[in-house]
């Protein structure tokens, strides 16, 4: 969060302001003041990165990243996560797909294949 200079009480205003929308529970308000008190809300993303990762953890979720020189069709996908389920135990697979067209750009290489 950016208002790291801000006085407790703006960060408590502009926090309530922000959150009322998202029906957070008591519990996850509470913890913000408190964060804000202790002047340690700097550290709450981090708190929200690990209890993610604790969660996925808890209900079997594994988040996987694929490069993939072209872009894979919907049934590909599926194959992929379903091996990959089979293979970690997971319940769900979270797969993060990026496309990189330089995977198969053996052009690039030809010249250290013959060099060597």
């Amino acid at each position: 969060m950016q208002i790291l200079f801000f006085k407790k009480e703006l960060k408590k205003t502009i926090l309530n302001t922000a959150t009322e929308t998202l029906f957070l529970s008591n519990h996850t308000k509470k913890l913000l003041m408190l964060l804000i008190d202790r002047s340690r809300i700097g550290v709450f993303e981090a708190i929200g990165h690990k209890y993610l990762e604790l969660t996925y953890k808890y209900v079997k979720i594994e988040v996987v990243q694929l490069k993939s020189a072209f872009a894979l069709t919907d049934e590909q996908e599926k194959q992929i996560i379903e091996q990959l389920k089979k293979r970690t135990g997971a319940n769900e697979i979270r797969l993060i797909t990026t496309i990189d067209e330089n995977l198969f750009k053996w052009n690039d290489y030809s010249n250290w294949f013959k060099s060597n």
